[in-house]
């Protein structure tokens, strides 16, 4: 008996040193060099760093365990575990709870690791864009992260998204691109400019609404350095 409790709390030390090390690996990426890489801190936020050494204690014996992580304050009052919770569970919330979302998101993911916000905030947000009903709600977020991508990565992840919402009926969300389309335009290829673009830019023209019309006209020179002539000179005709 004693032999099997001895091996029990060994595999429990392993164990919770194990999560430790996922945690440096979370914040600090796959970068550690040998076990004395986890000592130090990194880029693990320090609410979380007392708990952090807890866990990696030299001494198996004196390790924290997992039920005390999740009580850390950083776990229990974080907000981008908030954040991750809210996105992954986007289906179930109401559009009162979307729009204070993600009215608050931009300034959130500052502070969050670079790496987090590329590797998880990103494909959620695309995610609640896709099948949460988000809509043109997820811009701004979009388009603060998708600064950090290479062109490549932002034609094949963000600008379909563009393309999609540039079609839609929603005049407001027309209007937020129109407001934004210096952030993103250098991004756009001269055929998704003409074929998916540039004809619903110029229904601004005569839509009912004077602030879509006004930023229509200061905004449409912007993808005619991505259009073709003949393509401007045909849409001024009418």
């Amino acid at each position: 008996m004693k032999y099997v409790c001895c091996i029990f709390l060994f595999l429990r030390a392993r164990d919770i040193w194990f999560i430790g090390t996922l945690i440096w690996e979370i914040f600090n990426g796959n970068g550690a060099t040998s076990a004395t890489s986890y000592r130090q801190l990194g880029s693990i936020p320090r609410p979380l760093s007392a708990a952090y050494g807890d866990l990696i204690n030299p001494n198996p014996s004196l390790r924290s365990s997992f039920d005390k992580l999740l009580e850390s304050p950083f776990i229990q009052n974080n907000s981008l575990v908030e954040c991750l919770l809210f996105l992954e569970e986007i289906q179930l919330k109401d559009p009162g709870e979307k729009q204070t979302f993600f009215t608050s998101l931009p300034d959130k993911v500052d502070q969050f690791p670079s790496h987090i916000n590329e590797r998880k905030v990103l494909p959620l947000l695309f995610n609640a864009y896709e099948f949460g009903s988000s809509g043109s709600a997820v811009l701004p977020t979009l388009f603060k992260l998708g600064k950090r991508l290479s062109d490549s990565d932002y034609k094949k992840r963000i600008v379909p998204i563009i393309t999609k919402l540039f079609a839609s009926t929603d005049r407001m969300t027309r209007f937020r691109l129109l407001q934004q389309l210096d952030i993103y335009v250098e991004h756009l290829t001269p055929a998704v400019v003409n074929d998916d673009i540039f004809s619903h830019i110029c229904s601004g023209f005569t839509d009912q609404e004077p602030a879509i019309r006004e930023a229509t006209v200061k905004n449409t020179h912007f993808p005619s350095d991505s259009s073709n002539e003949q393509t401007i000179h045909h849409s001024m005709e009418f």
